[in-house]
């Protein structure tokens, strides 16, 4: 049976630094492995047994799916990264994109999140990939208590957007026109190409699509 991810852990926790460095150490040793042999199953056994555990390996298997995403094309395997992490693992591609966009948008260049709620860090997503908040407003995040403390600023933050100021969709048809909004302005960018001639083509076009946040009309 595989195994699901979570979000059981919404309280706040203090980390130690030397954690953190442990966390990231391990990560990258089963990476240099797994790549070095040309084979995802080493990283993809260490994620399945962080999937099982508690917050703080939860925070761990967040970075280790986004080392995998960012590496896939380094493995001869004809599974998506997506599918590769199902059989493994049982996780759904909905949370292997939440996990690893958590992880690109808000972790990646903000250590000091390590601790607050996933849920909450889930949360803040689409408004930290547009670039949304300020140091203010991160400060504020860092400082909050419990979820929805989090989320308060992010509520107030996307909703006091003006059309002038609204963040950027770019939206793509089943035929791969891709368009970009923002407020009432749109430009149209043309295609993207959807039958590329090679495997690592196709992985490349969809990193693109899940890279920009791209939503399909």
């Amino acid at each position: 049976m595989g195994t699901s991810i979570g979000h059981r852990h919404d309280q706040i926790m203090s980390v130690p630094d030397e954690f953190v460095l442990k966390m990231n150490d391990e990560i990258d040793d089963v990476m240099k492995q797994a790549t070095a042999l040309g084979n995802p199953e080493p990283a993809l056994d260490f994620a399945a047994s962080l999937a099982a555990t508690g917050y703080l390996r939860g925070i761990q298997l967040a970075r280790l799916l986004y080392e995998l995403d960012e590496a896939w094309s380094e493995f001869n395997t004809d599974d998506t990264v997506e599918d590769a992490v199902f059989k493994h693992m049982g996780t759904s591609p909905v949370t292997f994109s939440q996990y690893t966009r958590m992880y690109r948008y808000v972790l990646k260049n903000r250590p000091r999140l390590i601790g607050k709620p996933i849920r909450g860090l889930i949360g803040l997503i689409a408004a930290a990939r547009d670039d949304e908040f300020n140091d203010d407003d991160w400060e504020e995040i860092y400082s909050a208590m419990d979820v929805a403390g989090m989320l308060r600023v992010r509520d107030r933050v996307r909703g006091i957007q003006t059309s002038g100021h609204s963040r950027i969709v770019v939206e793509h048809s089943r035929d791969g026109y891709v368009t970009a909004r923002q407020g009432d302005e749109t430009e149209e960018l043309g295609f993207l190409k959807r039958k590329p001639l090679t495997e690592f083509g196709r992985r490349a076009i969809d990193r693109i699509q899940r890279g920009s946040g791209m939503v399909q009309r």
